[in-house]
């Protein structure tokens, strides 16, 4: 399989994540929950690489997480894998949260002439 038809092959199944997502949302009024303003509701692959966050999940693409029940949350995580679109899902209590969005603020905020975030991740999953 060529890089080109892997590249559209994972943007169709990032398309679908995006529209199960919506649709799942809309069934249960829910939405995904912003990780920090300068961030949104999702952690691409460039800024998991800017700051750390997740740190070196094979083929990562995307995360956000979402309601799921009382007082947990869902973590989606898409990753490509071998050009097929792979989802990890992970339970988060209210404190992982709290704790992962403290890290995601301590990273997109680092002190001016601090440009290297540490080598651990904020999140290992």
């Amino acid at each position: 399989m060529n890089s080109h038809s892997s590249q559209v092959r994972l943007m169709a199944a990032a398309t679908l994540l995006a529209l199960l997502g919506s649709a799942a949302a809309e069934d249960i009024n829910l939405v995904p929950i912003s990780f920090h303003e300068i961030i949104g509701e999702v952690v691409d692959s460039t800024e998991n690489s800017q700051f750390n966050i997740f740190g070196s999940i094979t083929g990562f693409e995307a995360a956000k997480v979402y309601p799921h029940k009382t007082e947990s949350y869902e973590l989606h995580i898409l990753r490509n894998m071998d050009g097929q679109a792979q989802i990890l899902l992970k339970e988060l209590h209210t404190e992982a949260l709290v704790s992962l969005r403290k890290g995601i603020v301590e990273r997109v905020t680092l002190p001016e002439g601090i440009d290297h975030v540490p080598d651990e991740a904020v999140f290992s999953t």
